[in-house]
């Protein structure tokens, strides 16, 4: 049986609809993602047999695509560990204290993501950092009068950005292995999007 190949309309049709599936059954049925999601594959499992392609080449190309999300799987596993050992051993307590001895208020939210951002690109993580630092800043922004919602904008903002750029990022080396594309060009395009959304902080 000859492939068809689906035009851009089609294409970005079986999107909508996946999204449709999967955010209707959430919001306003108010189940549990597997059901959408199961439902959402078994249309996009459907449509590939009418394009023309076997179960096996489907097999074949999911177990693929796991395969490379295995790595940022591990990452993300790590992540959650390191949090936990940073607030078990006292760290984020200690950097509280540090954090209202040496910061200026004045300068406490340009430092945050400043901090924040370079510890991201150090760890690859978003995560590791607003669970650790984050807290920490957050403690010493309420030690030094800063509002929380200040704060709570600065700490994202440098992680996220630190996130996107750091070569050890989950999200980041997913991204360009499920793509077909190398990792450092991955990361050059990003700063299209990401230098002018922090300097837009």
């Amino acid at each position: 049986m000859s492939k068809k190949r689906p035009t851009f309309a089609q294409a970005a049709a079986l999107i909508v609809l996946i999204f449709a599936i999967v955010l209707s059954g959430i919001t306003f049925f108010n189940v549990d993602p597997h059901m959408p999601l199961f439902i959402a594959i078994a249309i996009a499992v459907a449509y590939s047999f009418y394009l023309g392609y076997g179960w096996e080449e489907l097999e074949t190309n999911m177990f693929g695509t796991v395969a490379s999300a295995l790595q940022p799987m591990v990452i993300i596993m790590i992540i959650g560990m390191v949090v936990d050992i940073w607030i078990g051993c006292g760290a984020v307590p200690y950097l509280i204290y540090r954090g209202m001895k040496m910061l200026s208020p004045k300068w406490l939210l340009l430092c945050s993501i400043i901090i924040c951002s370079l510890m991201s690109i150090s760890f690859g993580s978003s995560w590791t950092t607003k669970g650790a630092m984050g807290v920490a800043l957050m403690g010493a922004g309420e030690g030094l009068g800063i509002p929380a919602p200040m704060t709570a904008g600065s700490i994202p903002s440098g992680a996220f950005f630190g996130d996107k750029q750091s070569p050890l990022s989950d999200t980041t080396n997913f991204a360009p292995a499920v793509a077909g594309t190398d990792l450092y060009s991955h990361v050059r395009s990003m700063l299209w999007t990401t230098i002018p959304g922090l300097g837009c902080r």
